[in-house]
């Protein structure tokens, strides 16, 4: 049986139906794609790449972008590329250049991943300029392990993430 939620949000009435068979209450936030900036193809959990793989990407694909220090402190820090790890193992890269942030997550062992975040400066009211995909990762006392690509945080310095 399919009940609905009703959500108000300035005088629009959005109906957003859900199954209590399974539990499932639809997010807006969690998405591949919702942050993302210019083009995104939501693609199936297996064919992101493993920890190894996605770090030698972003660092490839950020290396050539002019580094810009955006705070004065005379650290090139925008764009960056991070490695780090949670304090239960997990691990993460950290990617920003200017508007948008991502985090991949993979497991400790396999190094395989198994979720995402982004981040955007462009706020919208539902989910304040933040999604994830397919479900959210904490990840507390998260530690730099590797500055790839930016000089904003070394290995070993406490980071924090969105």
């Amino acid at each position: 049986m399919w009940r609905e939620l009703v959500l108000a949000a300035g005088g629009i009435v959005i109906l957003v139906a859900g199954c209590p068979e399974l539990d499932v209450v639809l997010d807006p936030c969690r998405s591949q794609c919702e942050l993302a900036a210019g083009g995104c193809e939501e693609q199936p959990i297996e064919d992101f790449e493993d920890f190894a793989t996605t770090a030698e990407a972003w660092r490839e694909e950020l290396e050539d972008l002019t580094p810009t220090d955006t705070n004065g402190d005379g650290n090139q820090d925008l764009p960056f590329v991070y490695a780090g790890q949670c304090a239960d193992g997990t691990l993460f890269l950290y990617r920003g250049t200017g508007f948008t942030v991502l985090i991949h997550f993979f497991d400790a062992e396999s190094e395989e991943f198994v979720a995402l975040r982004t981040g955007t400066d462009v706020v919208d009211p539902v989910c304040s300029g933040r999604g994830y995909w397919p479900e959210r990762v904490e990840c507390e006392n998260a530690t730099v392990t590797e500055a790839i690509v930016g000089a904003g945080f070394a290995a070993g310095d406490p980071i924090e993430l969105l």
